[in-house]
């Protein structure tokens, strides 16, 4: 019987970010994909964004699938969310692996992160990834931009967990991160991890953008490195 693997997509995303590897690992694990609230086209967000509740719709989509304990592998900020759901909910998890995720959120981060997220500048600088934003969002990408600013922000005045936090956890973390990662350091990424017991994998030609990463190769790091024992 195969073992359940989800797959989390990263910000400004949704599953379909994920779908290059729901195909390319399911002939290893039943996959499953979710799509944090807010997402997707005629997603609500009346409710805002907050990183805590992206953790507790993982525990809760885990929970009410009956796939406990799961592996889940998440992409930047699915990364993030899932090792908080997991530090809070171990008995669903198996392990969680990340992929170009941002552990060393602060205030003066979250700035830097945040201060190109305004509709008006995407539209103007790069109207490429507003047409893609509306593609997959539809006429609420601006509000999610909006959303996504502030849980960022809020992130960096709060962030939900620390290096100690994984480390005194009997759940399997791992860190995975591209070379060419610009966003995520690649460099602070393997210090956490160190300091956190976490497994550490450098991905070589990868940049932090999903679409532009080499999915066969990370697929071969998941296989062969991270679910092989």
């Amino acid at each position: 019987m195969k073992e359940k693997l989800l797959l989390l997509h990263g910000a400004l995303g949704t599953s379909s970010q994920m779908q290059p590897f729901a195909s390319g690992l399911a002939h290893t694990f039943d996959v499953l994909t979710m799509d944090f609230a807010g997402h997707g086209r005629g997603a609500d967000l009346s409710r805002g964004l907050s990183m805590q509740n992206m953790s507790d719709e993982i525990a809760a989509f885990i929970a009410g699938h009956h796939v406990q304990p799961i592996h889940v592998f998440g992409y930047s900020m699915g990364g993030y969310a899932a090792v908080n759901a997991a530090l809070h909910h171990p008995e669903l998890f198996r392990s969680v692996t990340t992929l170009g995720t941002m552990f060393n959120w602060s205030e003066e981060i979250a700035w830097r992160e945040t201060k190109f997220l305004h509709p008006e500048t995407i539209l103007q600088k790069v109207p490429a990834f507003a047409q893609k934003l509306e593609q997959l969002h539809g006429e609420n990408w601006r509000l999610l931009l909006s959303c996504t600013a502030e849980m960022m922000l809020s992130l960096g005045r709060n962030p939900l967990f620390s290096a100690d936090d994984l480390k005194a956890s009997d759940t399997k973390f791992t860190c995975m991160i591209g070379d060419s990662d610009q966003t995520a350091d690649p460099l602070i990424t393997e210090k956490f991890a160190q300091s956190s017991g976490a497994d550490f994998f450098l991905i070589a030609n990868t940049p932090h953008a999903i679409e532009k990463a080499d999915h066969q190769k990370i697929m071969e790091m998941l296989l062969h490195h991270v679910y092989s024992d």
